[in-house]
């Protein structure tokens, strides 16, 4: 059974984000207590509540990066798994928006 629930028709997005914004990832959850991680490149994400947060309830994991620029592009991936060891991942790919003149 899936934990994680996307909204695209695909395993796969990007999503252009202007630099100094700051960015919200829902992650919707379908199953009961998942335990849940993220990580940017296959790296495990620390968070630090500075630029990294995470809000996490019944239904939903959202992460949260404050001030994205450059540095911050990437991968972005949660990973789920209920008490009977299902797990399902989501991906999306942050790319910086080019400033307009």
């Amino acid at each position: 059974k899936a934990v994680v629930s996307t909204q695209s028709t695909g395993d796969h997005r990007k999503l252009m984000v202007a630099p100094g914004d700051s960015i919200s990832i829902t992650a919707h959850l379908v199953s009961v207590k998942p335990t849940c991680s993220w990580s940017k490149d296959g790296t495990l994400l620390t968070v630090d509540k500075q630029k990294f947060c995470v809000i996490e309830s019944d239904t939903q994991s959202i992460l949260i990066v404050s001030q994205f620029n450059a540095e911050d592009e990437g991968h972005y991936t949660v990973a789920c798994s209920n008490p009977s060891g299902a797990v399902a991942t989501a991906t999306i790919q942050l790319i910086t928006l080019a400033p307009t003149d």
